[in-house]
């Protein structure tokens, strides 16, 4: 029997315990597939918001669009997420010195809870760039969404 490697599930209330349902219905047929108190091994990955995804990338055009130092959304989206902490260090031998690269915000790279995360932190430091309150900002970025 070909099993799929990914299979969907939500979490669902039942009763007074917890039950993991499956979120499609190739999901479904995948689990008739097997037998009942079949052992499953899982690997646990919360799928990311597209909304706050959509979000995020608004943040940067309002940042992008309220700043000079910039040349594009890009460098800008990388040097904050450096300064909210997301970054990698590797060091180059030709120079002797370590290198920071912004981490990847990738669908594949950073599931919903780090994205999150990354957004709160995110939010913070283009705060502190503009010099302006949270909610200030988050009722700014209604506009760009």
């Amino acid at each position: 029997m070909l099993m799929p490697k990914n299979l969907f599930v939500i979490k669902k209330r039942l009763g007074l315990g917890l039950v993991l349902v499956p979120a499609y219905e190739s999901d479904l047929e995948t689990l008739k597939l097997l037998n009942n108190d079949s052992v499953i091994e899982v690997d646990f990955r919360v799928k990311r918001n597209p909304k706050l995804h959509k979000k995020f990338f608004a943040l940067i055009d309002l940042l992008f669009d309220n700043q000079e130092h910039y040349k594009s959304k890009d460098q800008l989206r990388k040097k904050l997420t450096i300064a909210a902490g997301y970054y990698e260090e590797s060091f180059n031998h030709f120079t002797g010195k370590y290198d920071i690269e912004a981490k990847s915000i990738s669908f594949s790279s950073m599931d919903d809870v780090e994205f999150r995360q990354l957004y709160k932190d995110f939010l913070t430091v283009a705060c502190r760039l503009l010099k302006c309150e949270t909610q200030e900002f988050e009722e700014a970025l209604v506009a760009y969404m």
